[in-house]
């Protein structure tokens, strides 16, 4: 069960589906799931990570070599382009 941001910097509690957003990645050999599972349609393990709603604004959940990883953004949604290009 999720139960924290995955920011490790955060300690905001998961207490509603509506706050934050949920990330379903596939699970790597070498990874320590958040939320391990077994798609039984697709035959494949994914794990579920969750950051709160300040984090998941600059905040993304993404697999870099077999490992997951929280990490800034590139630029903000919704930014203008030059904003995102002076952050990327």
């Amino acid at each position: 069960m999720l139960s924290k941001c995955a920011n490790p910097s955060c300690c905001a509690q998961f207490r509603y589906l509506g706050e934050g957003r949920i990330f379903t990645l596939l699970a790597g050999p070498h990874s320590v799931p958040a939320d391990l599972v077994w798609d039984q349609a697709t035959e494949t393990k994914v794990e579920r990570y969750w950051l709160c709603k300040v984090c998941s604004q600059t905040m993304t959940v993404c697999r870099v070599k077999d490992r997951t990883v929280v990490r800034q953004m590139r630029g903000r949604p919704g930014a203008p382009a030059a904003e995102n290009a002076r952050t990327a």
